[in-house]
């Protein structure tokens, strides 16, 4: 079951539909690679970082989280 993080810090504002975040942000990634992260999620510790929703079969980012995910040396891109 998936940890649950606080969501104090986290507006509206700083969640986006996948496919929106791939096109607002097309330097950071595009569609195909973020859905390969997501496939790979739990070695490479984007679920655990909070980063990710999934609601009503839609994936949702939250855009702060998925920033320090990047910017962490946490995660694995051995995935």
């Amino acid at each position: 079951m998936p940890t649950t993080l606080p969501t104090d810090d986290i507006g509206l504002d700083d969640i986006q539909a996948l496919d929106r975040f791939c096109k607002r942000y097309p330097d950071i990634t595009n569609e195909a690679r973020l859905r390969w992260w997501i496939y790979h999620r739990k070695a490479n510790g984007l679920e655990k970082s909070g980063a990710i929703v999934k609601r009503a079969g839609r994936w949702y980012i939250v855009i702060p989280r998925l920033r320090n995910w990047l910017l962490s040396d946490q995660q694995s891109w051995a995935a």
